[in-house]
């Protein structure tokens, strides 16, 4: 990722952190999460999906914030409050803290020195895909 960048992602999963703290931390929220608009849930799920699915990557691109200390503990606290909530069975709370916790669930973090040799391999065979393609059309 270009150094360029680095700030902007940063703030991005800054950004993601502040979503689902505030709905987690502001008394009003916690209270009122059944009845709030629709758009106000799916920017929750956005925030989580986003965190949980590229927090195993944070390391590879600069990002300093461990994964394990912040991120999963608040999707954690997330899905206690969306299973707490008084809503009949089918409300979509309980699907979003399920999924949540799918999500929780499958992905493992691994140690930084795999995610790096994984990311690795990847780049260098697609660079020589991208190199064969390129050879080839000449």
């Amino acid at each position: 990722m270009p150094t360029s960048l680095r700030p902007l992602t940063l703030r991005a999963i800054e950004a993601a952190h502040l979503v689902l703290e505030h709905f987690t931390q502001t008394q009003g929220y916690r209270e009122g999460i059944v009845g709030m608009p629709l758009y106000l849930h799916s920017m929750i799920a956005f925030a989580a999906v986003f965190l949980v699915k590229m927090s195993y990557c944070w390391h590879v691109i600069g990002i300093t914030i461990d994964p394990a200390q912040r991120t999963r503990p608040l999707i954690q606290a997330h899905i206690k409050l969306l299973r707490d909530c008084r809503a009949g069975a089918n409300h979509m709370v309980f699907s979003m803290a399920n999924g949540f916790e799918r999500m929780l669930k499958q992905i493992h973090l691994p140690a930084p020195a795999i995610i790096q040799k994984r990311i690795y391999s990847f780049l260098t065979h697609r660079d020589i895909q991208l190199k064969d393609i390129w050879y080839n059309k000449r």
